[in-house]
């Protein structure tokens, strides 16, 4: 039996051990010295005088140390097997920085813990600007785990990654810290703040001080004295030297998902010249290396854009005079994903109706606070702020004209903000209108111009079609049905903003009989309203051919309906009632040579059974005769028509008939038929 197993990466391994034992041994499997646990690739297979170990699709985790341990009443025998799994080295780990000069950057590094069951051939060194996300190789070929890596560029940061190769490939890169090329030591400054300390005839006494600090800057006293007396004189020294810190702190406004601004003050200390400008830095915290947002900023506030939502943020403020820039200012964490949602954005609600706002945060436990105009709001019976782990919400009650304006979200302590605007309207009124082209009109009036609005059928959102057609017009919203049917009997909703207004359009139908009396109804809402009726367009006098009566009453609503009808144009478009089944499409006179294949055809608004007569006598199914019925279609077929085919034929649903005569060669005996309908619209508002 071997001792050490070698495979490859992916492959499948088999270790076999055979066995012999009295009395019979139990088997017992370790993995580095811990016991090896069976999984869906590893198994372990018994057998009276062997033990087999497979695994599937060998990684990385199979290298190591088996142990198998044989044990009876007799005592107890281990026999050891190395798997060595062939793959990719490991990670290089704890890159050091050995020397660092202008032009030039000494590293070394430790060797992969995991050499992927072969010699390491060699480790692929690379390097980039941190100002850019290109990587250049410096060598490929280092067969040592050090490097010098040379024509480096004075002052530029650098970062650097190494990878180890062996013969199955080349592992993951490990990345340096960022490091700047440049001498560990800076050049001295000439000496400042000479003065003479002592002078006579023959020579004098020149003194500085040495290292000046800002701290010396102030008032010196030098006092003379001699025999005739003494005398002061006041000295100011300035320190010139780069600025102080700028004034913090370093605040954050005005964040959104991709953008910030950001506010500092000027420095305490201007270091003796005047700042020029300021140098704006930022970092990614999950990154080492700052990078340049502005680097000649004249004022103390700017806007920084190009931000990654759900990204966290490290900025840094310096100031420059003609001596240099000063430490950076303390700088500030914050998370660009603080306002992760604004569920509704700007909000547009009714007069007396309820607004709210509501927004999203990354975190639970963040502090926030709602302002009105610049005024931090307080809750009250009008305002109520819901706060719920991330979820932020802010109602406002009872809206009025008072309470339009901007809404801003103050989050965290470096106050974050979005924000956005009420608008207040109202709705005047709601007209619905049929005219005598069939065409029913409802209109809406508001307040204000460019506020936007929906139309809803049975709470669906209507889309503009040949059917509806959707006019603005000022403060007028105006939806308009198109050749009107029972089909549009419906609640209609006119939205706008965060309220809505409804009204249903109910179409029904009344029968009646020549010379008998029609009549037409309609609600209305209070018991003194003048009512109107009008027939193509002029108003009816009342007279013992026209009556009106004000019969029933409804609960107020907040609109008005005006109906306008004509009498002849409605008889064909709303012929049964609502619910019952009515033929959409009647029967046409036929007239046919003999011999010829006669069909009529007609439609029902719904599938319900029909009956077929000719000259009052019902038709059966036959050789020459063929019923069908094809969804809503109903047909009549007659082949090879003769003399006594000729007459009238009438299909009956039982809610409803049509007839229609069918000719043969100039005998076309006509026989009319009255059936007069006439509809009943009425509107009853929800």
């Amino acid at each position: 039996m071997f001792n050490t197993y070698s495979v490859k990466a992916g492959d499948d391994l088999k270790i076999d051990v055979p066995f012999r034992g009295r009395p019979e041994p139990e088997v017992a499997w370790k993995k580095d010295g811990a016991v090896l646990k069976q999984t869906t690739r590893v198994n372990v297979l018994a057998a009276k005088n062997s033990s087999k170990i497979t695994i599937k699709d060998a990684t990385r985790e199979d290298f190591g140390k088996y142990e198998i341990t044989l044990t009876n009443a007799v005592g107890k025998k281990s026999a050891t097997i190395a798997v060595i799994i062939l793959d990719k080295p490991g990670t290089p780990s704890a890159i050091k920085v050995d020397e660092v000069s202008s032009d030039n950057i000494s590293l070394s590094w430790d060797a992969p813990l995991y050499d992927g069951g072969c010699q390491i051939n060699n480790y692929v060194v690379e390097k980039r600007d941190t100002t850019t996300t290109t990587w250049q190789i410096v060598s490929a070929t280092v067969a040592r785990t050090s490097i010098k890596v040379p024509r480096l560029t004075q002052g530029t940061e650098y970062q650097f990654r190494i990878a180890a190769e062996n013969r199955y490939g080349k592992s993951h890169a490990v990345d340096s810290v960022p490091i700047v090329a440049q001498y560990p030591f800076e050049i001295p400054g000439l000496p400042t703040s000479l003065h003479v300390a002592h002078a006579t005839k023959s020579g004098i006494l020149v003194a500085w001080v040495r290292d000046t600090i800002r701290r010396d800057t102030g008032q010196y006293i030098v006092t003379l004295q001699n025999v005739a007396g003494t005398r002061s004189l006041a000295v100011n020294c300035k320190v010139l030297d780069r600025p102080g810190p700028s004034s913090g702190p370093l605040a954050v406004t005005g964040l959104t998902a991709e953008k910030c601004t950001l506010t500092w003050g000027p420095p305490q200390e201007n270091g003796g010249a005047e700042i020029m400008h300021y140098i704006v830095e930022k970092r990614e915290t999950s990154r080492l290396a700052w990078t340049l947002v502005y680097g000649d900023m004249k004022a103390t506030t700017c806007k920084v854009t190009k931000l990654l939502k759900g990204n966290e943020y490290i900025f840094r403020v310096r100031g420059v005079n003609k001596y240099g820039d000063d430490r950076p200012l303390p700088h500030i964490i914050f998370q660009g994903s603080f306002l992760l949602s604004n569920t509704h954005g700007d909000v547009t609600s009714l007069l007396d109706a309820t607004a709210s706002f509501e927004l999203s945060l990354s975190h639970d436990d963040i502090p926030i606070k709602w302002m009105f105009n610049n005024v931090e709001l307080k809750p009250s019976e009008n305002i109520k702020m819901l706060s719920e782990r991330k979820s932020h919400k802010l109602i406002i009650q009872n809206v009025d004209d008072h309470k339009a304006g901007e809404y801003t979200a103050m989050v965290g302590h470096v106050q974050y903000d979005s924000t956005h605007t009420l608008n207040v309207f109202s709705i005047y009124s709601l007209l619905f209108v049929l005219s005598k082209t069939q065409v029913a009109t409802f209109e809406c009036e508001v307040s204000h111009f460019n506020v936007p609005s929906t139309w809803l059928k049975n709470g669906v959102e209507i889309e503009m079609s040949d059917k509806f057609r959707i006019v603005v017009q000022g403060k007028l919203h105006q939806l308009k049905i198109m050749n009107t049917g029972s089909e549009d009997s419906a609640e209609y909703t006119f939205v706008c903003g965060n309220d809505r207004v409804s009204a249903t359009l109910k179409v029904s139908h009344i029968k009646i009989t020549e010379k008998k009396r029609a009549t037409f109804e309609c609600e209305i809402s209070e018991p003194n309203a003048q009512v109107t009726w009008m027939k193509d367009g002029q108003e009816l006098e009342m007279s013992e051919r026209y009556l009106s009566f004000i019969y029933l009453y409804i609960i107020p609503v907040r609109f008005l309906v005006l109906l306008l009808f004509d009498l002849q144009q409605l008889i064909k478009h709303f012929p049964v009632p609502e619910g019952d089944a009515y033929f959409t499409v009647k029967l046409q006179d036929y007239t046919a040579v003999e011999k010829d294949e006669v069909t009529l055809d007609c439609e029902l608004s719904k599938d319900v059974p029909v009956r077929w007569y000719h000259n009052e006598t019902e038709i059966k199914a036959s050789k020459m005769v063929t019923i069908r019925a094809e969804g809503n279609k109903r047909m009549l077929s007659i082949k090879k028509v003769e003399g006594k085919d000729k007459g009238q034929y009438l299909c009956d649903c039982d809610t409803d008939k049509t007839m229609a005569t069918i000719s043969i060669e100039g005998k076309s005996p006509r026989q009319e038929r009255l059936d007069s309908q006439l509809p009943m619209l009425s509107v009853q508002p929800t």
